[in-house]
């Protein structure tokens, strides 16, 4: 084996032990949330959730939805939207990897009515369908797929 494969075979030893042993595990992480305020440490669960970012917000620029409904005349309304970038992370360790997944949804919403008129057995009658119409968003921690390496 010449000087620089065996350097490099020792540099990636160091390496794989450097990371298992001095990654932080969940329940290391998990010392580092507090509920004090202004500690200077983030707050319970902020460093997972950030519900203080900017950056999800409900988007300014309104998307059409068609409300449709079988033999129905479809009616086009303008509905908010959430929109941003959440943190997330991922820890590689031995045996399990740790990660957490967040997304930016609804935090706060309202349920209007929405009236169609549709011809049923020759006579015209009014279906009312139902819409959430978005008030407000925040980035939340959802579910991860954990792949196997």
């Amino acid at each position: 084996m010449t000087h620089c494969k065996r350097l490099f075979k020792v540099a990636i030893v160091t390496l794989h032990y450097m990371l298992l042993f001095s990654l932080p595990t969940p329940e290391s992480l998990s010392m580092l949330k507090t509920e004090e305020p202004n500690t200077g440490i983030l707050g319970k669960n902020e460093w997972l959730t950030d519900k203080n970012s900017k950056n999800c917000m409900v988007h300014g620029t309104k998307y059409q939805q068609v409300i449709s409904e079988r033999d129905c005349k479809a009616v086009t309304i303008d509905v908010p939207f959430c929109y941003g970038q959440c943190n997330s992370f991922f820890i590689p360790r031995y045996g399990e990897d740790f990660n957490s997944c967040n997304t930016c949804m609804p935090k706060k919403w309202n349920e209007t009515k929405v009236q169609l008129n549709c011809k049923t057995d020759g006579e015209w009658k009014v279906v009312i369908k139902k819409v959430l119409l978005i008030g407000s968003c925040e980035c939340q921690e959802v579910h991860c797929d954990k792949k196997k390496r």
